[in-house]
């Protein structure tokens, strides 16, 4: 009896090509990862910018709201480097009412930079208003915290124009 031989080996050329593609595979994936990962980042950084206009807008928002309860809106004027007014009606009592909006001043400044990184504000007559009774209040503040702080551009402002 004959025996048949068959052949069962693979060709030598094709050993290496499983190693090929799990590399080119791992390759794929870890760009898609870094990929990721980056615009995971970038999104947070939006999302954080995003949080700190909407409480520009609020803070300023509630200066409107302080001025028009009290009446007379040019006792609020108050410039970048401006310092705080020394008035406190929260902690101490106010006899004298006109005290009320330097206190409002203060202790809205206050919350300016408690709020937002670097926070300034500034309110002032709108300078082409004319005759109306009508002011700008911006606040500004740092959009990036941590060592790209430094950098120039990174700081956004919100102003707002109220009639009174």
């Amino acid at each position: 009896m004959k025996q048949r031989l068959i052949a069962t080996s693979t060709p030598k050329h094709s050993a290496g090509v499983g190693m090929m593609e799990v590399l080119a595979t791992l390759f794929i994936v870890s760009v898609a990862l870094v990929g990721l990962t980056s615009l995971q980042t970038e999104s947070l950084r939006v999302n954080g910018n995003a949080l700190y206009e909407s409480q520009a807008q609020f803070l300023i928002e509630d200066m409107i709201d302080r001025m028009r309860s009290y009446g007379i809106p040019s006792e609020y004027g108050a410039d970048w480097n401006d310092a705080d007014p020394e008035q406190d009606c929260v902690n101490n009592r106010c006899d004298n009412p006109e005290n009320i909006p330097l206190s409002d001043l203060r202790e809205w400044r206050g919350l300016v930079r408690a709020y937002l990184p670097d926070g300034a504000s500034r309110i002032r007559r709108a300078p082409d208003a004319g005759m109306i009774e009508e002011y700008e209040i911006t606040v500004r503040f740092n959009a990036v915290r941590g060592a790209e702080a430094e950098l120039d551009g990174n700081t956004r402002a919100v102003t707002v124009r109220a009639r009174f």
